[in-house]
């Protein structure tokens, strides 16, 4: 279980990426997933997230903990930093 400043840095995180601020970070989960094989329903319930969230995860909407991308990571056997694509752009 987070701890409350866990749960409160995820909000803040949340929150910028509605505001659209986290735009130099493009999301490759899906496209992760993809090459894997995997349904993103399976995905999700291996690092104990609905497919609710997932989705949203991989479009970009909602972060995540860090705790959950390296589980993410690690099931995908790939590194935290392949998830995402940084761009220096805009």
């Amino acid at each position: 279980m987070p701890d409350k400043r866990e749960l409160r840095y995820t909000v803040e995180l949340d929150r910028k990426a509605k505001k659209g601020e986290f735009k130099m970070l493009i999301p490759k989960i899906e496209e992760i997933v993809k090459k894997r094989g995997y349904m993103k329903k399976f995905v999700a319930e291996q690092i104990d997230m609905s497919p609710q969230q997932f989705n949203n995860l991989i479009k970009g909407k909602n972060f995540t903990t860090t705790e959950k991308l390296f589980k993410l990571a690690k099931f995908l056997d790939v590194r935290v930093d392949d998830l995402y694509e940084y761009n220096e752009e805009d």
